[in-house]
C-alpha cells in the first residue's frame, strides 16, 4: 500500500529497483538502525524515500550492507553425482562397526578382542601402531555404538557427497589415526581408548574446512568454525564415554585434511576412487590381523 510522504519534511529518493524485493530488503536494514523511510511504487518500480536530514546516514549504512553482501547469496553449489558404491559403503561401515561388536563381546575364537585392539597409550609408545586404527573400531556398550553408527553415517555420507565414497572413507580413516596419534601423545600414561567418534569428528572437520571460503562479511567467513565449535559443544562433551581430547584431536585434524584436500585435483577418477576405497579397508584388515597374531 503506497503512503504520502508527509508535507512537514522534504524526503528524498534513496534506491528505485523493480522488483519489490531489493527495496524492501534496505527498507528492514534502515528499520533495525531506527531511520524512517517510505516505500512507494511509482512508475511500474519500488522507490525507498528518506527524510533529507538523514539521507546521508542512511546512504552510509546502505552501503556498508551492500558491500558486506556482495555475491551473496551465493550461487547455488550443486552437489556432485553421487560415486557408485557410495550407500553400500555406509553399509559396509555399520557392518564393520556391528561385527566386531560382536566378535569382542563374544570372544570369538576364544581370542580377547578388547585387549588386542584397545588404545592404549603405553603400549602405543613402545611400537604398537595398530592400536590407533583398531581402537576406532571397538566400543563399550550398545549406546556407544548406536551413537557412533548414527552420527558417522550421517556426516559421513555428507563427505561421500563431497569426495566420492573412496576419497572420504579414506580421509575419515586418516583422520581417526591421526587424531589418536596426537591423543597418544598428549594423555598421560596408562590411559586407554576406544570407539569411532575420532574419526566421525574428523569427518566434520572436513566437511567445515571444505566448506569455508573468503567472504567480505566476517560473520559468514567464520560460520563454518562457529558452527563446528557448537557441534563440538552439542555432540563431543557429554555422555558416559565422551572423550573430549579425542572428539578435539579428531575435529582439529579433519580441519586440517580437509584444508589441505581443497588444493587437490576433483574430481578423482573412479579407478582412484576405488583404491581409496580399498586401501581403508585393507589397513583396517592388516592393522587386525597383526593386532592378533
Amino acid at each position: 500500500m503506497d503512503l504520502p510522504a508527509p508535507e512537514s519534511a522534504p524526503w528524498i529518493p534513496l534506491f528505485r529497483a523493480p522488483q519489490f524485493g531489493p527495496c524492501a530488503e534496505r527498507a528492514l536494514v534502515l528499520a533495525a538502525l531506527g531511520i524512517d523511510y517510505i516505500l512507494l511504487q511509482e512508475d511500474g518500480s519500488y522507490v525507498l524515500l528518506v527524510e533529507a536530514g538523514a539521507a546521508q546516514r542512511a546512504a552510509g549504512e546502505l552501503s556498508q550492507f551492500e558491500g558486506e553482501n556482495v555475491g551473496w547469496p551465493p550461487p547455488e553449489e550443486i552437489l556432485p553425482p553421487e560415486v557408485p558404491g557410495s550407500l553400500h559403503s555406509l553399509v559396509g561401515y555399520a557392518g564393520i562397526l556391528c561385527s566386531i561388536f560382536y566378535l569382542q563381546r563374544t570372544r570369538t575364537y576364544s581370542l580377547d578382542w578388547w585387549q588386542a585392539g584397545r588404545g592404549d597409550v603405553d603400549l602405543i609408545a613402545v611400537g604398537q601402531w595398530w592400536r590407533v586404527f583398531t581402537a576406532l573400531t571397538l566400543h563399550a556398550d550398545e549406546a556407544h555404538l548406536l551413537g557412533n553408527l548414527l552420527f558417522g553415517t550421517f556426516f559421513a555420507f555428507l563427505l561421500c557427497r563431497q569426495l566420492g565414497a573412496g576419497a572420504a572413507w579414506f580421509a575419515i580413516l586418516l583422520a581417526g589415526v591421526t587424531g589418536n596419534l596426537v591423543k597418544a601423545q598428549l594423555h598421560p600414561a596408562d590411559h586407554h581408548f576406544i570407539g569411532a567418534s575420532t574419526a566421525v569428528f574428523g569427518a566434520i572437520g572436513m566437511l567445515l574446512a571444505l566448506q569455508w571460503k573468503p567472504r567480505p562479511s566476517r560473520w559468514r567467513q567464520w560460520a563454518p568454525l562457529i558452527i563446528g565449535a557448537v557441534l563440538l559443544g552439542f555432540l563431543g562433551t557429554a555422555g558416559k564415554h565422551t572423550d573430549v581430547p579425542a572428539h578435539i584431536a579428531g575435529m582439529g585434524t579433519g580441519l586440517l585434511i580437509g584444508l589441505v584436500w581443497r588444493w587437490l585435483p576433483a574430481p578423482l577418477s573412479p579407478s582412484v576412487q576405488t583404491a581409496l576405497g580399498a586401501a581403508t579397508l585393507l589397513s583396517l584388515v592388516f592393522a587386525w590381523a597383526w593386532a592378533l597374531a
